[in-house]
């Protein structure tokens, strides 16, 4: 037989509150986020949205909605895609509920303005293409003379990004789905490491190179580029562009020296 236990809740003054009384707080209720408030870092705090100019000005603080209106045709969408983009950018979840857009329409527009094309085309952002737009790309644990197919260039294990861009992964890490039926490609041993580091020291000891010719010569000295770019950064080597135009120069870092 079930049994009640004892209490001394008063449900009767629960159920005499108003809706307001039951959601509405005192000032009171806030004392600790006041104080937090006073004491929190200065400056903006937020996520950003991809313009330079407005991250002083605007951010999407936790808590908070931010409502975009404007007339149809006006490209909302278009602009809140741009910023669902640098969200994701900025390692945040974003969630889409558009009632007029298909998800793959959504997302492929998105990714237009990602790759900032009408068309995929990773091959003009890629380090494997050569002057004559041909594929230099070796793909780990393929057949000897295997390429891409350029001819469709989206996703592709080969794929080495050109020196400063803003997403410096290669492809195995931007895309590793794709790994699956090759092997996995392994660092550099350490011997082969070392043997880049010494040359390119030597090949840097009296001043700055062009990227290009530093490369041309490992590659005579058998040395692979990405062992290469492996040990230009365990000697901590500075690649500045000379011109917008212009090709890539790789400087040795400078040393500190103690005087006697």
């Amino acid at each position: 037989m079930a049994t009640l236990i004892p209490d001394n809740i008063d449900f009767s003054a629960y159920l005499d509150d108003t809706d307001a009384q039951h959601k509405v707080r005192p000032a009171s209720a806030f004392a600790d986020d006041v104080v937090s408030f006073y004491h929190s870092p200065t400056g903006p705090v937020g996520d950003r949205m991809p313009w330079q100019k407005t991250h002083d000005l605007i951010r999407f603080r936790p808590g908070e909605v931010t409502l975009w209106g404007g007339m149809n045709g006006h490209g909302k969408s278009l602009v809140l895609g741009q910023i669902c983009l640098s969200l994701a950018v900025q390692r945040r979840r974003v969630c889409i509920a558009s009632m007029e857009m298909r998800p793959a329409m959504t997302l492929a527009r998105i990714c237009r303005q990602s790759f900032g094309a009408n068309q995929p085309d990773s091959c003009n952002e890629c380090d494997c293409i050569t002057v004559g737009h041909t594929c230099s790309g070796q793909v780990p644990g393929a057949p000897d003379g295997y390429r891409p197919n350029i001819r469709e260039p989206r996703r592709c294990i080969a794929f080495a990004p050109r020196f400063g861009t803003m997403d410096d992964r290669p492809g195995r890490q931007l895309w590793p789905e794709l790994v699956k039926p090759f092997l996995v490609e392994m660092p550099a041993p350490a011997k082969a490491i070392e043997a880049a580091k010494d040359l390119l020291a030597d090949l840097l000891k009296d001043g700055p190179r062009d990227a290009g010719e530093i490369l041309a010569t490992a590659e005579g000295a058998s040395i692979p580029k990405r062992t290469m770019q492996a040990a230009a950064e365990r000697l901590g080597v500075s690649k500045v562009k000379a011109e917008f135009t212009g090709g890539w120069t790789w400087t040795l870092a400078k040393t500190k020296s103690s005087t006697v």
